[in-house]
């Protein structure tokens, strides 16, 4: 007797055997079993395993997860020979929270004309992919969602906000606070002045600079 090759003995399979995947305590979660190829016959899938707060059928498991920790939800398939074989999702579930920036912002001084730059640190926490936009403008200078730079060419106060957002959509923000002031060069009140003084009499003279004051003492003679 010769067997033909649609009479061969093949087990199903599943390719591939498995898969890692995370989500949040609270958060609808769902996940479709893959299907499985070759064996002889119907192929039949069976489960086990359980995630708190979430269903596991013989197709899926779905639901809003209750409890953080790891857990595994495993297919297994089967053959009308009897043949078999599995597929496991391990699940990592996290709790929910929300990112941060260290502080909610702070304060700067520019000059018009001058060059300015500020980089935006970086937020922690939250769950997933952490992404950053940016809003607010400031004449003169080029805002990204990681700095700002350049020269200012107008004197004013002006912000730059900076939110980032998680996976699952909570957010914090992060605000820049410039004063620009024009670019002055300091001066004195008249170019200069003459005084009179004695052989061999002690002279003193104070020059002003703006706020500051330097005394110069001198003994002629």
């Amino acid at each position: 007797m010769t067997l033909r090759d649609d009479d061969a003995d093949t087990k199903p399979v599943f390719s591939p055997s498995g898969t890692a995947q995370d989500a949040i305590v609270g958060y609808y979660f769902s996940f479709t079993r893959p299907s499985a190829s070759g064996g002889n016959g119907t192929l039949r899938y069976s489960v086990s395993g359980s995630c708190a707060g979430l269903t596991a059928t013989a197709s899926s498991v779905s639901g809003r997860p209750s409890a953080s920790g790891r857990c595994g939800i495993k297919w297994t398939v089967r053959d009308t020979d009897g043949d078999s074989d599995t597929y496991l999702l391990q699940l990592n579930v996290v709790a929910d929270t929300a990112p941060s920036f260290a502080s909610s912002g702070t304060s700067r001084d520019a000059l018009t004309g001058q060059y300015f730059s500020f980089t935006r640190p970086s937020a922690s926490g939250g769950n997933g992919t952490l992404r950053y936009s940016v809003s607010g403008s400031c004449a003169g200078l080029t805002v990204t969602s990681s700095s700002v730079s350049g020269r200012p060419s107008a004197s004013g106060q002006c912000g730059i906000t900076w939110t980032v957002r998680d996976s699952d959509g909570d957010s914090d923000t992060y605000s820049l606070q410039l004063n620009v002031v024009a670019d002055t060069a300091p001066s004195f009140a008249s170019s200069g002045t003459s005084r009179d003084a004695l052989t061999g009499q002690y002279f003193q003279f104070y020059a002003a600079f703006g706020q500051r004051w330097q005394r110069h003492a001198a003994l002629l003679g």
